[in-house]
């Protein structure tokens, strides 16, 4: 993964965090910082969890069969 562009996403949602003062939505972000963000960092819920803006999800209990 490109570090550059890992650091720009995660400081996109860093930095509008900030500006809210609390998680920030996909309906925050404008259409071209949501489309870089989750062409780096993957899913939303992912990319807030890669940014350490939410906590990741913890794994479903039980084994498959």
């Amino acid at each position: 993964m490109n570090s550059d562009k890992f650091q720009s996403a995660v400081g996109i949602l860093k930095s509008k965090a900030e500006q809210l003062d609390r998680t920030p939505k996909k309906s925050d972000l404008t259409e071209k910082e949501l489309c870089f963000v989750k062409g780096v960092l993957g899913p939303f819920p992912r990319a807030l969890e890669k940014a350490g803006l939410k906590e990741p999800r913890k794994p479903k209990g039980g084994k498959r069969k």
